[in-house]
């Protein structure tokens, strides 16, 4: 029941029990409105603490939701991780079976300025494996070509295009 019709109850019940008694009026209308402000205040006191114990049970039961939210983000984010990191190896096996059997377009050079491979060299296994070992990999896999090059030893920038052939026209001079 509301506050209002409890209240309002409560002051009919109190003016129909005026009505009907033989007191002095202004002595019970006094005892109403002292009666409708104590009953005033049982019920905003009831008011108060519903409202606050409302309150504690909204605010736990958005903290303990809080923690359900972070909770399952915390495990979404480790599961991308493990599906990210699963997803980079099958790409790095994809890619070096998918570099075997082309040929590199650079040499590739250790840390310590030694040939691992040279340009025009043929991709293999043992090469890849070389090149892991040495943290060229990535190198190597974005440095091939599907054609085998003419000369290894000469750099696509050192390349000179063919000559021309001049053809020279004949003309035939008039008599």
């Amino acid at each position: 029941m509301s506050f209002l019709s409890r209240l309002t109850n409560f002051l009919n019940r109190e003016i129909n029990n005026f009505d009907t008694s033989n007191r002095d009026r202004s002595l019970d209308f006094e005892e109403v409105i002292d009666a409708a402000s104590k009953e005033t205040q049982k019920i905003l006191n009831t008011a108060s603490r519903k409202t606050k114990t409302f309150s504690e049970n909204v605010e736990a039961q958005a903290s303990e939701r809080v923690g359900e939210i972070k909770k399952t983000i915390f495990n979404t984010a480790d599961s991308i991780k493990f599906h990210s990191n699963e997803f980079s190896i099958k790409a790095r096996e994809y890619a070096k079976d998918n570099a075997t059997g082309k040929y590199l377009t650079v040499n590739i050079l250790s840390k310590e300025d030694d040939i691992l491979a040279r340009r025009g060299e043929m991709i293999t296994y043992s090469l890849l494996q070389k090149a892991e070992k040495a943290g060229k990999l990535d190198q190597v896999l974005k440095n091939t070509s599907k054609s085998p090059l003419t000369n290894p030893h000469i750099n696509s920038s050192q390349a000179k295009p063919a000559p021309r052939k001049r053809i020279k026209k004949e003309t035939s001079k008039s008599e």
